[in-house]
């Protein structure tokens, strides 16, 4: 049947005329895909201070197990742990102060596109 639209579904005039819609029909629009780069790039942030200090950690333990032939599996989890925490006390204040701005980001933008 012409003018009806496949399974039910209503044709809305505002989605399918050729005219531009008004100022009080256009929503602001958010880009995802510069939300998801924001995203990976806040968890790279978050993770990489305590990630390189504990490979580093596990190298410089490795290379001494590796001279002095000392074959210890428990030897290596103190000095990794001790570098993960002086890491995440050293860049604390970074850390805060990247997720505040990007949760501030986020939810400035959520209130742009009328989230309540």
């Amino acid at each position: 049947m012409p003018g009806t639209a496949p399974m039910g579904r209503s044709r809305s005039p505002a989605l399918f005329s050729s005219q531009a819609p008004s100022p009080e029909q256009m929503q602001h629009t958010v880009d995802i895909h510069e939300i998801l780069r924001q995203t990976l790039i806040v968890a790279v942030k978050m993770g990489a201070p305590s990630l390189l200090a504990s490979l580093c950690a596990g190298i410089l333990v490795s290379l001494f197990q590796a001279v002095t032939q000392v074959n210890e599996a428990t030897l290596s989890f103190v000095p990794k742990f001790m570098a993960a925490a002086a890491a995440l006390m050293l860049t604390g204040s970074f850390m805060y102060s990247t997720l505040h701005t990007y949760a501030q980001t986020i939810f400035d933008q959520m209130i742009m596109v009328g989230g309540s």
